[in-house]
């Protein structure tokens, strides 16, 4: 799969039902495009730059509006690729050869020499680099220091509540409440809960516009 470079941002109104009906409403700007500089045009040199890898469907589409909302702008410069798990691999690889910033939602890695990388790339008491939530890595990793999983609930659930409990900036925590009716439906569609009919036009909306976006 292509690397996808866009973010979904969402505007939600639960009082009104043109948000059901229309499920495009929530998703305000979906195309937008996201660079590694800030929007002055100059890089910022304070900081590393932050790269977001998140899965292709509403599950990580969600996770990573989620990351893009907890960390812009106080984290910029961001860079989020949503990809397929043949993709996950290369492009951790990748931004750690590079020297940035590592968050990975709704993926793992595949191959063994990633993980022994990671193993030695992660320093102790940094962030975790994984926030994913599937039985099998759980079973297999749960013991690693910079992953965080949990097979209660969906990915972006899991760094939904990861990043909602270390949020001390006011602006940081009221930009994370507002997208918790989104990781809510995210939750309800991945976990096959059948709970929230939104979840299914949501995950139908993202796969075409995944889908379109990969063939241009």
């Amino acid at each position: 799969a292509s690397e996808i470079s866009t973010i979904l941002s969402t505007d939600v109104d639960k009082k009104k039902k043109k948000n059901f009906l229309f499920p495009h409403r929530l998703f305000q700007k979906a195309l937008r495009r996201l660079y590694w500089r800030r929007k002055d045009g100059a890089p910022s040199m304070d900081q590393k730059p932050l790269h977001i890898i998140s899965h292709t469907d509403l599950d990580g589409v969600v996770a990573a509006a989620v990351a893009w909302h907890a960390s812009f702008p106080e984290e910029a410069p961001l860079r989020v690729s949503l990809v397929g798990y043949g993709d996950v691999d290369a492009l951790v690889l990748e931004t750690l050869r590079t020297n940035l910033r590592l968050r990975v939602l709704d993926l793992f890695c595949q191959r063994q020499d990633t993980i022994d990388h990671l193993d030695t790339s992660f320093q102790e008491g940094s962030e975790p680099f994984f926030f994913d939530h599937h039985k099998t890595t759980e079973e297999r990793f749960g013991n690693r220091p910079w992953a965080v999983l949990d097979p209660s609930c969906c990915a972006a659930m899991v760094y939904h509540r990861w990043a909602l409990e270390r949020a001390k900036n006011v602006t940081v925590r009221g930009r994370l409440e507002a997208l918790s009716d989104m990781v809510v439906v995210a939750n309800d569609r991945d976990l096959w809960l059948g709970q929230d009919e939104r979840s299914r036009l949501w995950q139908a909306l993202v796969l075409i516009i995944c889908t379109l976006i990969a063939t241009v």
